[in-house]
């Protein structure tokens, strides 16, 4: 939120009103340094920015669903005691945070996705885009209860893939739309559907497989549209990227000239 702040007075204007800021004192542990002592200014719920981006000319705040939030610790403690799906769902309905995907599996062969966390009812259009604090006091009205937070259990298909992607199509209230790329996941996907029986070891292959699918859709565009002229170099580097397999290593110099065209692009 862009906040209208009289920093002399110690105060903000909300809808044409002049209201106190609140403070809270802090205190910020730091290892192998002194203590930090901070006292950090509040407009309504929402902490000013100033010292953290003091490059700006407006006051700036911040909301979070988090700071309506409880029962995080009690949630937490509740799932690593959970023994079936119901505990679980019981336990992660309890987490009133920012939200996360989770996967699950029981020794009864069930296996399930759940989004945890709190999804606020957003208003259409907001979260983007910086507020104007003078103007509004909050981008939405409560929470959405737990039990109404995108699900899955034990689909046809055996098995279930989340990579940060975005995990439903269609949903009644505004979603944050910053989610991962889906050539993660299809990347996952790709390698269960190659393999008949998914052990440990298939796995660990998986957690640290290198192999990017989005370089497929890229290199197409690399070859039509760009021109690496008559410059020794830049042939050389587009001849490397042309040649590449879509494989992503530390050494991989074909990975470092991709990447670095791809941020660009």
């Amino acid at each position: 939120f862009i906040e209208s702040i009289n920093d002399a007075k110690k105060t903000y204007h909300f809808k044409g009103k002049e209201y106190p800021l609140s403070t809270k004192q802090e205190t910020f542990y730091v290892k192998g340094k002194a203590t930090v002592q901070k006292t950090l200014s509040y407009v309504g719920r929402r902490p000013l920015l100033h010292e953290v981006f003091p490059e700006l000319n407006e006051f700036m705040s911040i909301d979070w669903v988090g700071f309506e939030s409880l029962g995080v610790i009690e949630g937490f403690s509740d799932l690593n005691r959970a023994r079936n799906y119901t505990e679980f769902l019981e336990a992660i309905r309890k987490i009133k945070m920012t939200p996360q995907n989770m996967v699950y599996a029981d020794r009864a062969g069930n296996i399930a996705y759940q989004l945890i966390g709190a999804l606020p009812t957003r208003q259409k259009a907001t979260g983007s885009f910086p507020q104007v604090g003078e103007k509004v006091k909050s981008n939405w009205d409560g929470v959405l209860p737990g039990e109404k937070n995108p699900g899955l259990l034990n689909p046809d298909r055996g098995f279930i893939v989340t990579s940060n992607n975005k995990t439903i199509s269609k949903f009644p209230i505004e979603m944050n739309g910053t989610y991962a790329p889906r050539y993660r996941y299809e990347r996952i996907e790709e390698m269960i559907k190659g393999k008949n029986k998914v052990d440990l070891e298939y796995v660990k292959r998986m957690q640290v497989d290198g192999r990017t699918l989005l370089f497929q859709k890229v290199l197409p565009i690399i070859k039509r549209y760009v021109d690496p002229g008559h410059d020794e170099q830049s042939k050389k580097a587009f001849g490397i990227v042309c040649r590449w397999d879509g494989v992503v290593g530390p050494d991989s110099v074909a990975a470092s000239i991709y990447n670095t065209f791809l941020v660009r692009f």
